[in-house]
């Protein structure tokens, strides 16, 4: 039975009236049994208070169908009219929902006697059977719930656990002692049975409902009609009802490549998986050729745009690749240089990969690509995306430049090979008096190692703060360009 405090209307004639018993009434949306037979109402009427008492009794084989709902539609009249185009009845819905059990994050009931006085939040040590801390939950005050659990564990197995509670404030922190200690049963449960699919079809957009009792989360495989994969989905269950969760969800995905698909869902939870539903949905996006042809985004293009490719070669071969958008529609790969000039051109076919050679000769080549699409009827690109071949450096990539007034350090951030090492420097010697410098230049200086720096003997006393350019060289051949630094003294 729910208690349900009812208020009237806000003007003075309003807040005098009744509810109308006569008129009152709760009737019931159920498609899945999980009430027994009707709901029933009764009012309580003293003076300004009024009180409805909406009473219904869930079926015993609720249980077996985790994730339905049913609703109670609740019809409220009161006694007076709807003249000056007032209203004297009002519908509210109420909807009962089957949650989903989680035995792996169990609801604690803090009582008020454990709580010392004036706390409000505790820091909760989580311990197995071996006194063993599994996690630390903050922020707690009141009862635990599913939803505090997911920011700290994927759940807890079969067992008993030590939960132990520390009052914890902003100003103090956590508290030396703990306030309390429960001891919590986490009760056998199963894998996850096979769960269930449905799939929607609007268009190109396939909504699906997805429902996998007892899991935590689910991997749903979409598959084309010859078994080839053509997406994977992974994803926990997030939808929260009152601090709990639920293992249903809806989730839609744009096609776009015509064909049949299956649908396969596994659900699983922290003891393992559970069974397949192979083949749990079948769907058909269906051809459409008379639509103009074009990408909707940038999802599945790589590489990524803003990519840097990592490389040791003159020539760098990059694995081009986009999403198939129907069958039958034919794509051209375009890359450009750093000055807009076409660099590469592939007409790839009905292929949605190609691998393309590309000059990485530069420290930094900058790059940019499209795709063109064709259909029957028309041809559009794609957004445009840029990317960086970037020559991997053999020598120590330096982070700053330091000086005793003897000796060049430099600080290494990476580690330090002296074989074959050697710098270029350009150095601008200031003189503060005049306000004037002159350029110092030292090439093939040979480097040494002192306490995990790198030094260089200019053959003059460098000074804080002057400035220089620095270029590495392995074996003779530069490793990027000049860098420049400001002298800074060593402590």
């Amino acid at each position: 039975t729910l208690t349900l405090p009812v208020t009237m209307g806000d003007s003075e004639d309003e807040a005098s009236q009744k509810l109308d018993p006569s008129r009152i009434m709760a009737t019931k949306t159920d498609p899945h049994g999980l009430i027994v037979g009707e709901p029933s109402l009764s009012v309580s009427q003293e003076g300004d208070e009024r009180t409805l008492f909406l009473t219904y009794t869930i079926s015993s084989e609720a249980a077996g169908k985790m994730g339905k709902e049913a609703t109670i539609i609740i019809t409220l009249a009161d006694d007076g009219s709807s003249a000056n185009y007032g209203s004297d009845s009002a519908t509210y819905d109420f909807l009962i929902a089957i949650y989903g059990d989680t035995p792996w994050y169990p609801t604690i009931e803090i009582e008020d006697k454990d709580i010392p006085e004036g706390v409000s939040t505790f820091l909760v040590d989580v311990a197995d059977e071996e006194g063993n801390i599994l996690f630390t939950m903050g922020g707690l005050a009141e009862t635990i719930l599913p939803v505090d659990y997911l920011d700290y564990t994927d759940g807890l197995l079969p067992g008993t656990y030590t939960y132990t509670f520390y009052p914890w404030s902003a100003a103090a922190g956590r508290a030396d002692q703990p306030a309390f200690q429960k001891s919590v049963k986490v009760a056998d449960y199963n894998t996850p049975p096979r769960g269930q699919v449905n799939a929607t079809v609007t268009g190109n957009t396939v909504t699906f409902d997805l429902l996998s009792p007892l899991a935590q989360g689910y991997t749903l495989t979409i598959r084309r009609k010859d078994g080839t994969v053509l997406q994977t989905i992974d994803k926990h269950f997030v939808q929260l009802i009152d601090g709990l969760l639920l293992p249903k969800t809806s989730l839609k995905l744009d096609f776009y490549e015509a064909g049949t698909y299956t649908v396969d869902l596994l659900g699983y939870n922290p003891k393992g998986d559970g069974s397949t539903a192979a083949g749990a949905a079948t769907f058909t996006i269906e051809e459409d050729d008379d639509r103009d042809v074009f990408f909707p985004g940038l999802d599945g293009f790589m590489p990524a745009s803003g990519n840097a490719i990592l490389t040791e070669e003159d020539t760098t071969f990059v694995v081009f690749r986009w999403p198939a958008l129907k069958v039958g529609y034919t794509y051209r790969l375009e890359v450009f240089d750093g000055n807009g000039l076409l660099a590469q051109e592939v007409d790839a076919g009905t292929d949605t990969e190609v691998v393309v050679p590309l000059a990485s000769t530069a420290d930094s080549t900058a790059y940019l690509w499209r795709v063109v699409v064709t259909n029957s009827k028309s041809t559009n690109l794609s957004y445009t995306l840029n990317l960086q071949l970037v020559r991997k450096s053999e020598a120590p990539v330096i982070g700053s430049a330091l000086t005793d007034g003897s000796l060049l350090f430099l600080v290494a951030m990476t580690d330090i090979d002296l074989a074959g090492l050697t710098y270029d420097v350009q150095y601008y010697d200031y003189d503060a008096d005049t306000g004037t410098g002159d350029w110092r230049v030292g090439n093939d200086l040979i480097p040494g190692v002192a306490d995990g720096l790198v030094t260089l003997d200019l053959g003059f006393p460098p000074e804080a703060g002057d400035g220089l350019y620095l270029r590495a060289k392995k074996n003779g051949k530069p490793q990027g360009t000049y860098m420049p630094f400001v002298l800074v003294p060593l402590d």
